[in-house]
């Protein structure tokens, strides 16, 4: 396992990954002399929740604080540590007498300290850009009450790039749900993305107008109408069970199955499809 390719890795479902994973990772995280290409791929693994632990974040947060490491691998571990800050925020401070299944993947203080470092570089200007994006991105996963100032600032700048983080920032964050709808019809089809995505989360019905628009119009990019497919339960619920249907037997399979998985989640959350 130790000379495993991590690419094989990379394609192989979290779940079967060898007992040695988390090691692997960590050495690669950790040895500078790695080559860039598998440290990327190393420190996005690395935010697997199936292996991710304190060890792994130390070493995350310690790229993301490196200034001899490049943007993209800095800004790469800033994004592997969304997943488990959301995941910590879930949980409550452990008070013991929980189970092993039950505990979060990594301590209190581990979980304070990450949030309170990466507020710290996102703060400093000296910080590059791209970094600093990916700090507000994951940090956002686990809202605190710097993060609406943070987003809002973003939001008005003069920049495609920080408007596009903003409106990533948004649907984990609340108070934004004007801005959202506002940018369902921005000029860059990026932003109107992560805007559709953003409605589905903040479960804004209001964007719902504009997601059937999506749902039905032959014409709309396959992309931004997977992203439809997946906002529009939370956009409208049982309602989008009709929408839905003719999309579940598209020939493009992706879609196909994106539909039928949508309406799964909508009978389960709503009550029987049978009566559309």
């Amino acid at each position: 396992m130790g000379g495993i390719d991590l690419a094989i890795l990379e394609a192989t479902p979290p779940w079967a990954w060898p007992p040695d994973t988390r090691e692997v990772l960590l050495s690669r995280l950790r040895d500078d002399e790695t080559d860039e290409a598998e440290r990327l791929i190393a420190a996005e693994l690395a935010g697997e929740i199936v292996v991710v632990n304190e060890e792994l974040t130390k070493a995350l947060s310690a790229l993301v604080a490196d200034q001899g490491a490049s943007d993209e691998l800095r800004g790469t571990a800033a994004i592997a540590l969304g997943p488990v800050l959301e995941d910590m925020d879930f949980h409550e401070p452990l008070d013991g007498g929980l189970d092993e299944l039950d505990r979060p993947a990594i301590p209190a203080h581990e979980f304070q300290r990450i949030r309170s470092e990466l507020h710290s570089l996102y703060l400093n200007e000296d910080t590059p850009k791209s970094v600093r994006r990916r700090i507000l991105e994951a940090s956002a996963r686990a809202p605190e009450a710097w993060h609406e100032k943070a987003i809002r600032e973003a939001y008005d700048r003069d920049d495609s790039e920080w408007r596009l983080t903003a409106v990533f920032c948004m649907g984990r964050v609340p108070g934004f749900a004007d801005k959202i709808l506002k940018a369902l019809d921005d000029s860059d089809e990026d932003i109107r993305f992560e805007a559709v995505q953003a409605a589905g989360l903040r479960e804004l019905r209001a964007a719902w107008p504009h997601v059937a628009r999506l749902l039905r119009s032959p014409d709309t990019d396959r992309d931004l109408l997977l992203a439809a497919i997946h906002a529009s339960v939370g956009v409208r619920g049982k309602a989008t069970i009709e929408y839905l249907d003719e999309l579940s037997e598209s020939e493009d399979r992706e879609i196909a199955e994106m539909a039928e998985e949508a309406m799964t989640i909508a009978n389960a959350l709503y009550g029987d499809l049978s009566e559309w």
